[in-house]
């Protein structure tokens, strides 16, 4: 194949080999567009067969060019390439199992992945405290469900990464489990390179449901699969662009305006 856009949406890109053989796709290119509010794709590359890449070096994990991820090989790991091109489970990903408290300062810069299959987790930051990671989160199918809540009353931030200057940066969720839910209950916002108060992108695939408890509001939010939930007013009120629809449920417990 020829050059390939991820413009919005999410895209699977699935090969099924026959009985005893195999099956390769090959893409010269491959390009999510970012750093603005109209593009908000994501891709779940199969398990099965080869994808290749022909533009890439080996990447430890393939990101927009803000360096926030985008794709996932299978439900269960964020996407890289090794050497030749071809996709494979990203090396750049910190797996959390069970319940933890993160400090003034987390050390990985990896997008998150929760495969816990023993019961609900949860992840409390430190009060009144920034935290930069590359914007991804991933629940795979066996999770129980994941709570992501600050440890006070100030509000505590997981930041995307965002280059200096830019005007847009997206937080990627692939939700894959229906086993549990995925809550935010602290805040998120001011991209990395932003200034304070800046917003960012929303964008929201796999089948399960994230249940946003931020009152911050967001550039854009992009619904390709699964449910979104707001629980109480203003919660998504202060999106200055729009929600757009790509397949999926918004779901609302509460009055909120957009």
């Amino acid at each position: 194949f020829g050059a390939a856009a991820l413009n919005n949406g999410n895209a699977n890109i699935t090969l099924t080999p026959g009985a005893g053989g195999t099956a390769t796709a090959t893409l010269s290119t491959l390009t999510r567009p970012s750093n603005d509010t109209t593009h908000g794709g994501t891709v779940r590359f199969s398990t099965t067969g080869t994808t290749i890449i022909s533009e890439t070096t080996r990447s430890t994990l393939l990101v927009d060019n803000q360096g926030n991820p985008y794709a996932t090989y299978g439900l269960n790991d964020w996407a890289g390439t090794d050497a030749g091109g071809n996709v494979i489970v990203a090396s750049l990903e910190e797996t959390i199992n069970s319940s933890v408290t993160w400090g003034t300062t987390h050390t990985s810069a990896g997008p998150l992945k929760f495969d816990n299959s023993s019961g609900a987790i949860q992840l409390t930051t430190k009060n009144n405290t920034t935290y930069t990671i590359q914007g991804g989160y991933l629940m795979t199918p066996n999770s129980k469900g994941v709570t992501i809540q600050g440890a006070g009353a100030s509000a505590s931030w997981i930041r995307p990464f965002k280059n200096a200057g830019a005007s847009g940066s997206d937080v990627t969720v692939f939700q894959n489990s229906t086993q549990g839910d995925m809550i935010w209950g602290n805040e998120f916002n001011i991209p990395n390179g932003g200034t304070a108060g800046a917003l960012f992108n929303l964008v929201k695939a796999g089948v399960g449901r994230l249940i946003t408890g931020t009152d911050e509001g967001y550039s854009k939010v992009f619904l390709n699969e699964g449910t979104l939930q707001i629980i109480r007013d203003g919660q998504i009120g202060t999106v200055t662009g729009s929600v757009e629809f790509y397949g999926g449920t918004l779901e609302a417990a509460a009055t909120a305006s957009f």
